[in-house]
């Protein structure tokens, strides 16, 4: 899936891991805030495997990830802390989306996750190796990008 970043200010909140509920949810700090970046058409998502990437179907901003994703299944590896940019990021202008309706991007379990326990972060990517770009959406949700396609999702929760 193609994005497309631009310089601005990521969606604030907490990002938040539920052992008991094997997910993630976002909680938005400014609702007021969410609505002018969602636009008049409602939201969709990305979907890799049940992870979900929120975005705003008329204004095409992704806005934060939310979705199941067990604990159970992650790799333990040593992160390096990321470098990144604070952003907007689009998703394709080329295709059609609907309401409610998420694209899946890639069935279950076919990207790897990795979990620095020491440093907090979560890793969903497409194959080892890191990315050459890497942009905050949100608090605790950075995408990544390597010749122009999303490939990873740096996730830094807090765990409850």
């Amino acid at each position: 899936m193609l994005i497309f970043p631009e310089p601005g200010a990521p969606v604030r909140g907490t990002l938040i891991y539920s052992e008991s509920e094997y997910g993630f949810r976002f909680n938005v700090a400014n609702r007021y805030d969410l609505h002018e970046r969602i636009g008049d058409a409602g939201v969709s998502s990305l979907s890799i495997g049940t992870l979900q990437l929120e975005f705003g179907v008329a204004s095409r901003q992704l806005l934060f990830a939310w979705g199941l994703h067990p604990k159970g299944q992650w790799v333990d590896a040593k992160v390096v802390s990321p470098v990144y940019a604070p952003s907007i990021v689009l998703v394709d202008p080329d295709l059609n989306y609907t309401e409610g309706v998420s694209v899946a991007i890639t069935p279950v379990g076919s990207w790897i996750t990795e979990y620095d326990r020491q440093s907090g972060w979560v890793v969903v990517s497409a194959a080892r190796g890191r990315d050459v770009d890497l942009f905050e959406i949100a608090e605790g949700v950075l995408l990544g990008r390597r010749d122009g396609e999303l490939s990873s999702v740096w996730l830094k929760p807090a765990f409850e």
